[in-house]
């Protein structure tokens, strides 16, 4: 997070996030990487060669669904996933090397159809921390 949205905040608009949905079709809690893929199309895993496999999702998962596409589609619309996004989601606090916040993506956690499950963190220390060892040993290796 650092090592992009810090240099990209330093210039334009930046907002970062966690996802924290696991894909449910997948028999597992873990929140795997493209797991946000199966929400964003909306019940589809893809597979090898273009095959996909639908699962229908519930009435929660739709709603969540919506507000993940309301986001991604203010943002690439006007640069701000905030000025299209829906009335129940809050609002996405912008990235600066400052602030360190990013959005968590996650359904409600009760599978209401009308609460945002989605709110604002400030990236962990510990987190923050790995980071800049990796951009360390990445400017190192660079000389």
């Amino acid at each position: 997070r650092e090592a992009m949205g810090g240099a990209s905040s330093l210039f334009s608009d930046t907002w970062t996030y966690r996802y924290n949905t696991p894909n449910p079709t997948l028999g597992s809690d873990e929140v795997t990487h493209g797991a946000d893929v199966w929400m964003m199309f909306e019940g589809s895993n893809f597979g090898f060669n273009g095959t996909a496999t639908f699962s229908r999702q519930t009435p929660a998962e739709l709603a969540f669904a919506s507000e993940l596409i309301a986001y991604w589609l203010s943002f690439v619309r006007c640069g701000n996933p905030n000025t299209y996004k829906l009335d129940m989601s809050p609002t996405w606090e912008k990235y600066t090397p400052w602030t360190k916040v990013r959005m968590v993506l996650m359904q409600d956690p009760q599978n209401s159809t009308t609460v945002s499950g989605c709110h604002m963190e400030k990236s962990p220390t510990a987190e923050e921390n790995r980071c800049a060892f990796v951009i360390s040993k990445a400017e190192h290796t660079e000389d």
